[in-house]
């Protein structure tokens, strides 16, 4: 069972990953402090809460590129604010581009 703090966290990130949210806007939400949230966010999830934010916020663009959107759009859309910042992260992520991806 995951405490209270961490189901407040991901159903943050779930609401509002296309906008520019930081990780005090989270702790506020899940009445904690960072460096608590942090802390057992990283415990029970096994990842940091950054690399859970991007990793959502690439699956999001996933499957808008899937849907025909593009790759500008699909960026903007799941809170990046530089596609080639956006571009290298889903490569980094995924091993391909957003374009090969929607090509695929």
């Amino acid at each position: 069972v995951l405490p209270m703090q961490i189901l407040n966290t991901i159903s943050y990130i779930t609401n509002n990953y296309h906008n520019n949210i930081s990780l005090k806007d989270i702790a506020d939400y899940s009445h904690c402090s960072i460096t608590y949230l942090s802390r057992i966010f990283t415990k029970y999830m096994g990842t940091s809460i950054y690399k859970y934010l991007i990793e959502y916020r690439i699956n999001q663009a996933a499957i808008l590129l899937k849907s025909g959107n593009s790759v500008t759009d699909a960026c903007y859309s799941c809170g990046f604010n530089d596609c080639s910042n956006f571009i290298k992260t889903f490569k980094k992520s995924t091993g391909i581009t957003p374009q090969q991806y929607k090509n695929m």
